[in-house]
């Protein structure tokens, strides 16, 4: 007669399966994470087609200073077209947000336009750096 032979069965713990379900995810994060700049255009964006009248944002370059408590101040030029005048314009303008970790994007929560408000826009720029994340422009001569 035949004999049967039993091996032993492997368990997974749920420690191990907790364990392969956090690697899956950090594999998922690692490749689904933008670069801070990108995250900060579209937060910019978002917020200045939300509240001025910008009917389409042509083009953006700014710059950007974080603090440790992830805040950030931006300083930067925008081209646009206007939602009820013909043409493109160009606007300087200054912005405070945050990093959100938790949705992994940037909440920008103020944007000032130097034309449209100078006073405003001075204060702000004063609040920036007494938070130490107003972002230094120098430009080095005979380069």
């Amino acid at each position: 007669m035949g004999k049967i032979v039993k091996f032993g069965q492997v368990q997974e713990t749920e420690q191990s399966k907790d364990l392969v379900e956090e690697s899956s995810k950090e594999i998922k994060t690692i490749f689904s994470k933008k670069p801070l700049y990108q995250k900060i255009w579209e937060g910019l964006e978002d917020y200045i087609l939300h509240n001025f009248a910008v009917k389409n944002v042509l083009g953006m370059d700014f710059t950007y200073k974080e603090n440790n408590l992830k805040e950030i101040g931006v300083l930067g030029i925008l081209a646009y077209e206007h939602k009820r005048r013909n043409g493109t314009f160009v606007a300087d303008f200054v912005g405070r947000g945050y990093i959100d970790t938790k949705k992994d994007k940037v909440i920008i929560d103020l944007v000032v336009f130097k034309a449209g408000e100078r006073e405003l826009y001075n204060s702000t720029i004063k609040i920036l750096k007494a938070k130490k994340i107003y972002p230094e422009l120098t430009f080095n001569e005979g380069e």
